[in-house]
């Protein structure tokens, strides 16, 4: 395994994880990263013979090392074993001691590697317990604990990121309960969810001012159905009164005869709908006469039709996706240009999301 970086960055160089092709560790970012990796100990299924030790003898590595010793590494490149620790750590006051084949060249005497009796230490014994590899193995100690105590700071940072994720979750959880209460009470009580819902009864014109439509539907002589726009007329007084007032002024002024008023019809506007103080009942009062109410089947489907939108999560998000492709492209000249050229004749056209009720 090697770690690739850049050479014009002096404080990186590349590093082999074999100890036979690794080069000397010159800085701790090459140390972090090996410690990372731990030592190199392959499990081959056989290992080589050394031809120069005479048969009856260890003549090969033995992988049983590895768990005597667990900073013990095997060069598959050299077939000699090397130690971890020393090659990382090698700048120690008890280096001049140091056999230098363990972090350089590497050992391969299999047959002198365990200890013979009491007497006759193996290079094994002799290594992991002499005072050069001790200093090795106590700054190899030092440097985990220092970077433990880094990666314990990063830690505490992501904890605190996280616990502050997590209240600012249950902060708008509890924004959400609230407009939900909120939004519940309002349907409950029939109220308006925003501003005065007796706007919404007339049409704002480019000079932000609120227009009247008054549309007359008649039988003509030959049983055909017609409807004629009276008016299209600015109203200052939105209430129910008002908004009658201005209706039987538009049908006077025209010369129409109220008595030849049969029906009225709105859409569900507080204003003009309201059974009390609508348009409706008011306009009824004004001439004299009950005028039946028929209420505006075109806003009725439509009412119908956003609610059953609005109960699936999917159709929802496909509105909301059409509209900001709508807006997208209708804000600028230069974005809708471009899709006008590409879409073809008698193609669908993006809309605007209608606002009617």
């Amino acid at each position: 395994m090697k770690l690739k970086v850049n050479d014009s960055n002096p404080g990186q160089v590349s590093v082999e994880h074999d100890p036979a092709l690794r080069s000397e560790v010159r800085d701790d970012n090459q140390r972090e990263y090996l410690v990372e990796l731990g030592p190199f100990q392959p499990r081959l299924p056989c290992f080589p013979t050394n031809p120069d030790i005479p048969q009856g003898k260890q003549n090969r590595f033995s992988p049983r090392w590895y768990d005597e010793y667990p900073h013990l590494e095997y060069s598959v490149e050299k077939d000699a074993v090397f130690c971890f620790v020393c090659s990382l750590f090698d700048d120690t006051p008890s280096k001049e001691k140091a056999d230098p084949s363990w972090k350089t060249t590497g050992v391969r005497k299999w047959h002198k590697m365990k200890s013979v009796g009491k007497s006759k230490q193996g290079k094994l014994v002799q290594h992991f317990s002499s005072q050069s590899h001790k200093a090795s193995l106590g700054a190899y100690c030092h440097f985990l604990q220092r970077t433990k105590h880094i990666d314990i700071q990063l830690d505490k940072e992501k904890k605190a990121a996280q616990i502050q994720e997590a209240q600012d979750l249950e902060y708008n959880r509890q924004i959400i309960l609230i407009l939900l209460d909120i939004a519940k009470t309002l349907a409950r009580q029939a109220l308006p969810f925003r501003s005065d819902s007796n706007e919404d009864d007339t049409t704002r014109d480019e000079e932000h001012t609120d227009r009247l439509s008054v549309v007359l539907r008649y039988v003509s002589a030959t049983g055909k159905p017609t409807e004629r726009l009276l008016d299209l007329s600015k109203t200052k007084d939105k209430t129910g009164i008002g908004q009658a007032q201005d209706i039987l002024s538009t049908i006077k002024r025209c010369g129409l005869n109220t008595d030849s008023l049969c029906f009225q019809s709105y859409d569900f506007a507080a204003a003009m709908s309201g059974e009390f103080n609508g348009a409706q009942e008011n306009l009824s009062e004004l001439v004299g006469r009950q005028i039946p109410y028929i209420p505006c089947q075109a806003h009725h489907c439509n009412t119908v039709i956003e609610h059953s939108c609005n109960a699936s999560a999917i159709v929802r998000e496909m509105f909301e996706i059409l509209q900001a492709l709508y807006v997208f492209f209708t804000s600028s000249t230069k974005r809708f240009q471009p899709l006008k050229d590409e879409i073809t004749e008698n193609c669908l056209m993006l809309r605007n999301l209608s606002k009617t009720r």
